[in-house]
């Protein structure tokens, strides 16, 4: 049995159903994603033990697709995809990366699908209007670039068709792409994961290795190829290529201790060890997620993890104006942000590996009982990438050591 789990657009999930291979298999069912930030959400939509088997893959956010086969009792996550017609620059794209984040980490083929230019009307002088084309930056495709390779694992980009800036649209499935040019390649790469059916890797196939050229080719680093580039020669290099970026910084991590008058006794494992820290910092009233809990996760694979995944950077956050007191404060329910510590090693959330060993009953008990990945997204990201987080009125440590 075959699940097409979806977000909140059915009529998309029918148009995949309909132009992928997945037409042509027995039995398929097109299921909602539950929210995963209730947990009695979870528990009333998921009804056998497999239907928990995604979370891992859904634990900071929910993607547009999901396939999920079933066959002997087992289940096997093929393929994920997330689609947005937004503007590509930095902000619509990375927002959507804490989905792909924990995909690709688990290994599951993924890929996202988005506007290789669009216009857009925007006021000019006075009431003047102009048209404004938006294309993607190079730093959104070397994300994607480097996530493939530290996850030996496809994570990919498609880009939705379009005539001069304006996207081309399904003639019945008004949210879904024309089927021409990229998407051909898009429902090709579905198709593969599919068939597939989790047995070997597919960075070697065709039609993985045609669309990362192709990536490659038309998103340099400089004049190279963004991949074979070391993580020595990337860092050194970063600011004459991403001049646009400047929520990220790296600084030589005593002279960051020091300067902040970090506790050594509470930094987490390794922190002095490593010679840099990764500092993402920016201005906001609230502590929004959107867009940068997936900023931050993009930060994290790009200069914290070296060419084999290793981490290598320590991730500092720094959201500029936010107290803790302020969103640590209890109103209805949980607060948005909290100390806490949770044994990752066991969450059934947290990794596929620790799902496969807990029953039904230990799964249901397991998120009702304050897992971190059914709270606030600010939790569940904030809460467990940062090393450390700089709020105005204190510093916090973390002590989940989950990344």
């Amino acid at each position: 049995m075959y699940i097409i789990w979806h977000d909140n657009d059915y009529d998309f999930a029918l148009w995949v159903y309909e132009n992928t291979i997945l037409k042509t298999k027995k039995e398929v069912t097109l299921r909602q994603i539950p929210k995963t930030n209730d947990s009695s959400l979870l528990s009333s939509d998921f009804k056998d033990r497999l239907d928990y088997f995604i979370l891992p893959y859904i634990k900071f956010a929910t993607p547009d697709l999901l396939i999920q086969n079933i066959e002997d009792g087992k289940s096997k996550i093929l393929v994920a995809s997330e689609f947005m017609t937004h503007t590509p620059q930095h902000d619509h794209v990375m927002q959507r990366f804490e989905r792909i984040f924990c995909i690709s980490r688990e290994k599951v083929p993924v890929a996202c699908v988005m506007p290789e230019c669009k216009v857009k009307l925007e006021r000019g002088k006075k009431t003047a209007y102009r048209a404004v084309a938006y294309k993607p930056n190079p730093f959104v495709i070397h994300t994607y670039l480097k996530t493939t390779k530290i996850n030996s694992n496809p994570t990919l980009v498609f880009f939705w068709p379009h005539k001069d800036g304006y996207l081309k649209l399904d003639g019945k499935h008004q949210t879904a792409p024309k089927i021409e040019g990229q998407i051909n390649s898009w429902i090709r790469f579905i198709n593969e994961c599919v068939e597939n059916n989790g047995k070997i890797n597919l960075m070697g196939s065709d039609v993985v290795k045609k669309q990362i050229g192709f990536l490659e080719d038309k998103y340099p680093f400089q004049e190279n190829h963004f991949t074979p580039i070391t993580f020595e020669v990337f860092i050194k290099e970063f600011m004459l290529v991403y001049k646009s970026l400047i929520r990220a910084k790296i600084e030589n991590t005593t002279s960051f201790i020091k300067r902040l008058g970090l506790d050594s006794k509470q930094l987490p494992p390794l922190f002095e060890q490593r010679e840099s820290t990764v500092i993402f910092e920016y201005r906001s009233k609230k502590l929004r997620t959107d867009p940068y809990a997936g900023f931050l996760c993009g930060i994290f694979n790009l200069f914290c993890m070296n060419d084999v995944g290793k981490k290598v950077y320590n991730l500092v956050h720094i959201p500029h104006g936010i107290s803790y007191s302020s969103i640590s404060a209890k109103k209805k329910g949980n607060p948005t942000f909290q100390n806490m510590s949770e044994d990752f090693t066991k969450c059934p959330v947290h990794s596929q590996m620790n799902t496969d060993l807990l029953g039904l009953d230990e799964l249901i008990k397991h998120v009702h009982e304050k897992c971190t990945y059914t709270l606030s997204k600010q939790q569940r990201i904030f809460g467990t990438l940062p090393d450390v987080t700089v709020f105005s009125d204190i510093i916090w440590y973390n002590k989940n050591n989950g990344y």
